[in-house]
């Protein structure tokens, strides 16, 4: 329900049911992973880590920690990575990200028409942490932070989800395209990475 012209048109999509975390990953979850996997930990840009949101993490390592946290669940992986080439089993169990339509969804609290993931159509500075560089007449002008903030410092969505507008871009597994005019049932994008990684909100 965005402005941008890649964001439109407008059009009914039906889901399957899904399930997404409260709110982002944090530094503390994702640090856990790099040490368990041996791998360098990103940078913190200086805002902290702990309970703030990673950053500097590609889609790539975004999947290598879906694996990894369905691993630590005994649940069945989704993604089989082979060097820089990744496939999707939708049929298991395991960890993944979002595709673009369930992010969307659940953002817009079940499909509401709002702009954003208050239940409103202005970003109010007191209730999101939002930078405005991509502004536009919705935005409210206050408060800038310049960095991330703790997740969870900003009221939840209607469906109890925390910073689904603000705080860190956050990737999906979609592709980017245009989107159809028409209807669509639980549509995933491709089923491998060779555009997925183009989408992220």
């Amino acid at each position: 329900y965005g402005t941008g012209s890649d964001e439109k048109p407008v059009h009914q999509v039906t889901l399957s049911a899904f399930e997404l975390a409260r709110h982002t990953v944090t530094f503390e979850a994702y640090d856990a992973f790099c040490e368990a996997a041996g791998l360098d930990k990103p940078g913190d840009e200086g805002f902290g880590r702990g309970r703030r949101p990673v950053i500097n993490i590609s889609w790539f390592d975004a999947v290598a920690y879906c694996n990894w946290l369905s691993e630590q669940a005994e649940l069945k992986p989704v993604y089989t990575i082979k060097g820089e080439k990744v496939t999707a089993n939708w049929q298991a169990n395991g960890y993944r990200l979002p595709t673009e339509a369930e992010w969307e969804y659940a953002a817009r609290e079940g499909g509401k028409e709002v702009r954003f993931g208050n239940g409103k159509d202005n970003a109010d500075p007191k209730e999101i942490n939002f930078n405005g560089s991509e502004s536009h007449e919705y935005s409210v002008v206050g408060d800038f932070r310049a960095k991330t903030t703790p997740v969870g410092s900003f009221p939840p969505n209607a469906l109890g989800l925390y910073d689904v507008s603000g705080n860190v871009y956050e990737w999906c597994w979609d592709w980017y395209i245009k989107y159809s005019f028409d209807a669509q049932e639980d549509p995933k994008g491709p089923d491998t990475d060779e555009e997925a990684y183009d989408s992220w909100r």
